[in-house]
This record gives structure tokens, C-alpha cells and sequence, in this order.
């Protein structure tokens, strides 16, 4: 049996111990099983948890609840399209679920981020040098502010304010 869910696999077989989480091998503590009345039961907890969301049982009522995403919203900001930066320099953005990517200063500079709630935090990089960033979209979703840092080093940590609007 195999379950998928936006770029997640999650693989079992009847009896078998072993499960594949995206081709990688996990030991299952509840294997799959076919059940006297000819259905297939399968470790629920195993598969939402590798899925990516969270399971929660209520033994008072004997009720699970099952959570998918982060916080309240389990909605992320669409970040993609055309930016205009305070710099003057255009942001091109493609994203995939919580993933972006895309192109900064005309083609130049390659960018690549990960989308948690209304924040990005990315980078944008060239072949010789990189730059961290950490920006938040606005509620309307038409605009964003943050910072560029131009070093990892906490002590030597300077920021500089990004704002983009599309």
C-alpha cells in the first residue's frame, strides 16, 4: 500500500515490519494487517505522523484528532511573483507549498527559501557569496518587510531593512 501526500510516500505491505518513507526504510511498531472481516488495517498513527501532521487521542472520549499543518492557520503566505524591492531591484519568486525559489537583481543572484505561517526566510546567493534574509508578509499579501544580514556570525550580525511590494 502506498500513501502520498504533497511530496511525502509513506509504503507498507501486509505483515511486513518494514514501512519506506520516501524510499527510506523505518521499522513499524503495528505492522499492516488484514483484519477477519477482510479489511485492511493499518498503523494510523505511523502514516499521519510521516505524512507530516500531528495525531492527538482523547481517551475520555476515545476520539483522535488529527492536525495537519502548523499553528492555527496550517495556511502559508503565497510569496510567489514579481517583487520590486526598496533597492530597486526586482524578485522573481516561484513556490511549492512552503518551498520558494527564484532570481534576484535580473537573473543574477539565485534565491531559495522555506514559507512558515506569513514568514519567509531565505537566501540568495551567487556563485562567489550568499546573504540570509528574513522577510513577513503583509495581511493584505501585497507587500513584505524584513532584514538582509550579511554575515552568520552573530557578532558580526548587520541587517539591513527589505521591503517589497508586487
Amino acid at each position: 500500500m502506498t500513501i502520498s501526500c504533497q511530496g511525502t510516500s509513506v509504503e507498507l505491505w501486509i505483515g511486513n515490519e518494514e514501512a519506506k518513507i520516501n524510499g527510506q526504510k523505518k521499522i513499524l511498531e503495528v505492522v499492516l494487517f488484514v483484519s477477519e472481516t477482510g479489511r485492511t488495517m493499518l498503523p494510523l498513527r505511523f502514516v499521519i505522523e510521516n505524512l507530516g501532521a500531528q495525531v492527538a487521542w482523547d481517551g475520555t472520549d476515545k476520539r483522535i484528532t488529527i492536525t495537519y499543518g502548523e499553528g492555527d492557520g496550517d495556511q502559508v503566505a503565497d510569496f510567489s511573483g514579481t517583487w520590486l524591492l526598496n533597492n530597486g531591484c526586482l524578485m522573481e519568486l516561484t513556490q511549492s507549498g512552503s518551498q520558494v525559489s527564484g532570481t534576484y537583481d535580473q537573473g543574477s543572484w539565485m534565491v531559495s527559501g522555506t514559507v512558515t505561517g506569513n514568514v519567509l526566510e531565505g537566501q540568495f546567493y551567487s556563485d562567489t557569496e550568499g546573504y540570509r534574509f528574513v522577510v513577513t508578509m503583509s495581511n493584505d499579501g501585497k507587500s513584505f518587510d524584513g532584514l538582509e544580514y550579511y554575515s552568520d556570525t552573530p557578532w558580526e550580525l548587520h541587517g539591513e531593512e527589505v521591503t517589497g511590494s508586487n
